[in-house]
């Protein structure tokens, strides 16, 4: 197995260990086409542009990846329910920062890459699909990791 494959599952299982009760979006790279089952608490992972930082030891090459994990949360609540809506929306922020923290402590994915950190996200965004409601906030990971050539 490639090391990138190595790192998107790593990556895969730190998220399945830390978060309790998501389901993995069969589609990561177009959230509302999966089924409202996976929606209603779903994560994807979805791998982004990667570039070579150009820093060579002999034959070991380094290479440097964005990786999007989204977290999506069904919005239960009523248009004027406030302390409903803010609860789902806490408990998404919530499991961000759960995620964020693990990004962290868990740096260098157990020894699979040279660094891993969260650089950004995207806000927490409101989906509405044709029947249901959702939120979800993006977040990337940027890892950094060898390989031979």
């Amino acid at each position: 197995m490639s090391k990138i494959v190595d790192i998107k599952a790593q990556l895969i299982d730190l998220i399945e260990t830390n978060l309790t009760g998501y389901l993995r979006l069969p589609n990561p790279y177009s959230v509302t086409e999966n089924t409202y089952l996976h929606l209603s608490k779903g994560y994807g992972l979805f791998v982004g542009p990667g570039f070579d930082t150009e820093r060579y030891t002999g034959c070991i090459v380094t290479w440097e990846r964005d990786f999007t994990l989204i977290l999506v949360n069904q919005m239960t609540a009523t248009d004027n329910d406030t302390l409903k809506r803010e609860s789902i929306e806490n408990a998404l922020l919530e499991d961000h920062d759960i995620m964020r923290k693990i990004i962290y402590k868990e740096s260098p994915l157990g020894g699979i890459a040279i660094k891993s950190t969260v650089v950004n996200d995207q806000g927490i965004n409101f989906i509405d699909a044709d029947q249901l409601k959702f939120l979800s906030l993006q977040m990337t990971i940027t890892v950094e990791y060898q390989d031979i050539l």
